[in-house]
C-alpha cells in the first residue's frame, strides 16, 4: 500500500484524507496516512468499535456512516471545501458515489478491491471537476517489504483474531456481517 498509494495520492501536512472502511486494511490506511504524510485522517465506518480503533491508530476525526450523512459531514468538518483524497475500502455503488460527492475539486478518489459493483458516477462532473479516480487491488512486492518494515519498527499497529481453520465459515460470516473488527487469522 505505502508506495501504490502514496503515488496516487499525493498526500501532504494538513491535507484531509477519508480512509472509508476501517477493517483488516483500513487500520492500517489510517496509521499509514498519520504517521507517514501527516494529513488529517477522517476515518468512517458504520461500526463503532472500528472508529474506535481507528482513533486509537491515529484517525483526527471520525464518522458513523451508519448514522450520518459521511459526505455532508466530511464537507462540514473540511469547512465546505471536501477532502482532498478518499480511499474507498468498501468500493460499493453507494459507498464510492458518496466518496465521489465527499472530495473537493481537483481532489483524489481510490477505489481498494473487487466489490462488483457498478458505478454511478456522473461522468461529466468527473471533468468538470477535475477529480483524479484511480484503482488498486494488491500491492508490490516492495509494498510488502516496506510494510514489513514499518512493522519491524513499531510505526505500524496490526489488530488481529485468531481463529481455528475449521472455524473457516464462520470468520467468512463475521467479516460479510461486519462483526470483525481487523484482520481474522485462521490456524490449522
Amino acid at each position: 500500500m505505502g508506495a501504490t498509494l502514496s503515488t496516487c495520492l499525493c498526500l501532504t501536512i494538513d491535507d484531509y484524507v477519508v480512509v472509508l472502511g476501517v477493517g483488516g486494511l483500513g487500520h492500517l490506511a489510517v496509521q499509514l496516512a498519520s504517521h507517514l504524510y501527516r494529513p488529517l485522517v477522517i476515518a468512517v465506518d458504520v461500526r463503532d468499535e472500528a472508529l474506535r480503533l481507528s482513533r486509537e491508530v491515529g484517525a483526527d476525526f471520525t464518522v458513523n456512516a451508519s448514522r450520518q450523512n459521511f459526505a455532508n459531514e466530511v464537507r462540514r468538518i473540511t469547512g465546505g471545501a471536501g477532502a482532498d483524497a478518499v480511499i474507498d475500502f468498501v468500493t460499493t455503488s453507494e459507498t464510492s458515489f458518496s466518496a465521489f460527492n465527499a472530495i473537493r475539486r481537483g481532489g483524489r478518489l481510490v477505489l481498494v478491491g473487487l466489490s462488483g459493483d457498478y458505478s454511478k458516477f456522473i461522468l461529466p462532473l468527473v471533468a468538470m471537476r477535475g477529480v483524479t479516480i484511480a484503482g488498486s487491488y494488491v500491492g508490490s512486492l516492495e509494498d510488502l517489504m516496506e510494510l514489513k518494515e514499518l512493522l519491524g519498527r513499531g510505526v505500524l499497529r496490526t489488530v488481529t483474531a485468531t481463529m481455528a481453520l475449521k472455524k473457516v465459515n464462520e470468520a467468512i460470516s463475521m467479516i460479510r456481517e461486519k462483526k470483525a473488527v481487523g484482520r481474522i487469522i485462521l490456524k490449522p
